[in-house]
């Protein structure tokens, strides 16, 4: 399995002593990556954050033992959620529209606000998604020689 932590440490409402330590997942056989996402401006990952969450997160989609991805912020409603559809997207070549709507059923409350919305109905599927992120479409994770890229 695999962890992704879009939140930080420090945000309001965090406990003082702060999150969890990473490490403490390796004894239980879990990855763990930060790819943190502000939580202000919509609560959008940066182009930098879409290629890190590609290239790290292993199997899912891809293999039969890819095992699980958990992606979570502090609430669970916003940035994880964008993080974790453009995960999907990548990985099942679904456009951003129909996943919203899906996620909103199985996540009620989920994609919190109108930027979220716009993003991922922005990706009509995986190339798209790997066009935003700077990376090669035809599913290698490695930095495509796209420069400026942008959806359309």
């Amino acid at each position: 399995g695999f962890i992704v932590r879009t939140n930080y440490d420090d945000e309001p409402g965090m406990p003082k002593t702060g999150s969890y330590e990473a490490k403490d997942f390796e004894k239980w056989g879990l990855a763990h990556a930060n790819i943190f996402i502000v939580d202000q401006n919509g609560g959008l990952p940066r182009k930098a954050d879409v290629a890190k969450l590609l290239r790290v997160c292993p199997g899912l989609g891809r293999d039969k033992e890819g095992g699980g991805v958990v992606v979570h912020c502090k609430g669970g409603f916003g940035r994880s959620v964008v993080l974790a559809c453009c995960l999907a997207i990548d990985r099942f070549n679904l456009p951003g529209d129909a996943l919203l709507g899906w996620v909103r059923v199985v996540r009620p409350g989920a994609i919190n606000t109108p930027q979220q919305e716009l993003f991922l109905q922005s990706f009509r599927g995986r190339a798209d998604m790997r066009k935003f992120a700077g990376l090669d479409s035809n599913g290698d994770t490695s930095p495509s020689k796209c420069s400026g890229c942008s959806v359309l």
